[in-house]
């Protein structure tokens, strides 16, 4: 059985493109996880019940948005994160996006074109 070729295959402006799009989308979820983790300062009498069960859901999201061994170890910062009393203020979502697209270089751009091209 013959493999399907692609119809065009994209040239490096158009990956780059895209994964800029999917990094910056990236972003903008982790912060939006976070500021929702954070959100629990604003009810003082619940805000720690929250976090249990906020954290889990975090921990989810943050596997979710990076994947991989960045995603896993992430998830299990923030899960941490989350149970503990008063540290959420700590970005552990976004610091992970950090990790995965700023401290990583170009480590994330050639496994997101591994990907798309198979």
């Amino acid at each position: 059985m013959a493999h399907a070729i692609p119809a065009s295959i994209p040239d490096e402006s158009q990956l780059r493109r895209e994964f800029e799009q999917k990094k910056m989308a990236a972003l903008a979820f982790a912060i939006g996880v976070d500021l929702l983790g954070m959100g629990t300062y604003l009810l003082p009498i619940f805000g720690e019940g929250f976090d249990a069960i906020w954290a889990p859901i975090a921990m989810v999201a943050n596997f979710a948005i990076h994947g991989g061994i960045i995603g896993f170890g992430g998830g299990l910062a923030t899960l941490t994160e989350e149970l503990l009393p008063f540290t959420d203020f700590i970005p552990s979502v976004t610091l992970t996006w950090i990790v995965r697209y700023v401290l990583s270089g170009e480590s994330a751009y050639r496994k997101f074109v591994k990907k798309k091209l198979g």
